[in-house]
């Protein structure tokens, strides 16, 4: 089980891909390629230690930013995440 908190709120999901998470919950992530490409759903995270991008991540990331199109929870992590839902 994958869990992201957003915002002090805590989102579960059986998928550990972050955009799929996000989806699951209806929370908008303005995936455009949804292959770590164009960086359009980048977003800041508080320990973006805690995810793994599986896809060959194109777009350019600053420090604390992940793709969740591309972006996999670490098992045994909780993403924390600043998003504005």
């Amino acid at each position: 089980m994958a869990i992201v908190i957003i915002n002090g709120r805590r989102f579960s999901s059986s998928s550990e891909l972050v955009l799929k998470i996000l989806e699951d919950h209806n929370i908008e992530a303005n995936a455009m390629c949804k292959a770590g490409f164009c960086g359009q759903c980048k977003c800041s995270a508080n320990n973006p230690e805690a995810v793994v991008h599986k896809h060959d991540v194109i777009a350019s990331l600053d420090d604390g930013e992940i793709l969740p199109c591309s972006a996999y929870i670490k098992d045994g992590y909780e993403l924390e995440l600043n998003l504005k839902i």
